[in-house]
């Protein structure tokens, strides 16, 4: 009985400890997703801010040319005043991969320089999402666009198109348009710029048009390609876990683009991840090697007093058998002599 009391000590102390340590593991587990959570909010929050930085730039971009707006063109196709301030512009670019080139409010192309096809002045502007740049508010009121990926008119590249309004001076009327084209590198400034926004080899940095396709991107062999994952495309701005994958999404307003870190979630989360769950195995394990140690000297301790008790209910069951027999030996003398003494007193005086 005394053995099973004290094994259900030692279990009920080793319980304790386990559940102590499991309490720990819990705490550790609740740290682990808080700092989770926070880093991927870090992340959201330099994707967020990378996307503002660039919509800042092509918007003072759009905004340090918005002089162009009041040149006199005359819009005349092949016109020598036109086409000399082509000229001018062309000369100052170095090595220049891409031209522009001037559209009359109509949709014509009247002059510009490094045409592929020379033939393209005097035909109509076709690039799709152009008209309905054109007609918009923003547009009309002076605030230029760009335009998703598409075939270039100034080389024979993949190109974004910043397209600039040119207002009448008095009436403040559409009288055309001034667009130049960009061509679609993976080699380009903007291409190396993204490339190291990457600091492993597991991320991945993309701009990407309205259309799905990659304008730039920390993997250089993805430009100029339609994007495969159509998510991308079409979730809304913010963080998701897609199909193992950590992804961010910030958008890019003035032009329509929008920013994505891509990386896989394990990789996201490994130095954060990594060093908590190894704290919590070795914590967890400390703690019932912890809980096993005390258990086992609990029931060393518990047999060593029930040992000790035994030993002492012996020898005071030897003490009171060692009294009894000395008072069982000692009762008849003495009872001899106190009757003597009592005969003795009762005849004293004779």
């Amino acid at each position: 009985m005394s053995r099973n009391r004290d094994r259900l000590v030692a279990l009920g102390v080793a319980a304790l400890i386990a559940l102590m340590g499991v309490a720990m593991l819990l705490l550790l587990q609740n740290a682990r997703h808080r700092g989770v959570a926070a880093l991927r909010s870090a992340q959201q929050d330099a994707v967020a801010a990378t996307a503002r930085s660039f919509n800042q730039r092509q918007a003072a971009s759009l905004a340090s040319t918005a002089t162009l707006s009041q040149q006199a063109f005359t819009f005349e196709p092949r016109g020598a005043k036109d086409q000399a301030f082509h000229d001018y512009l062309i000369g100052l670019i170095p090595e220049p991969e891409s031209g522009f080139f001037l559209v009359r409010a109509d949709g014509v192309v009247t002059s510009g320089v490094l045409f592929s096809d020379p033939n393209q002045i005097g035909k109509p502007y076709e690039r799709t999402g152009y008209s309905k740049l054109v007609s918009s508010d923003s547009f009309m009121k002076g605030t230029g666009g760009i335009l998703a990926v598409g075939p270039g008119v100034t080389t024979a590249q993949a190109t974004s198109a910043y397209v600039l309004p040119i207002l009448d001076r008095t009436t403040g009327a559409l009288r055309g348009a001034f667009v130049y084209e960009l061509p679609i590198e993976a080699d380009s400034d903007f291409s190396k710029e993204i490339s190291q926004l990457a600091a492993e080899e597991s991320q991945r940095w993309l701009f990407i048009d309205t259309g799905g396709v990659v304008i730039a991107s920390s993997k250089p062999s993805e430009v100029g390609s339609t994007i495969e994952d159509r998510r991308l495309v079409t979730l809304p701005a913010g963080t998701h876990r897609v199909s193992g994958n950590l992804i961010v999404i910030a958008e890019v307003p003035t032009s329509g683009w929008r920013l994505v870190f891509e990386q896989p979630i394990a990789d996201f989360e490994r130095e954060l991840a990594g060093p908590l769950q190894t704290a919590g195995i070795v914590i967890v394990a400390l703690t019932f090697v912890l809980g096993a140690g005390m258990a086992l000297m609990l029931v060393r301790r518990l047999r060593a007093a029930r040992e000790e008790q035994r030993r002492l209910r012996a020898l005071a069951e030897s003490q009171e058998e060692f009294i009894s027999i000395v008072s069982h030996e000692l009762r008849t003398p003495v009872a001899g002599v106190v009757g003597f003494l009592e005969t003795s007193l009762d005849h004293w005086d004779d």
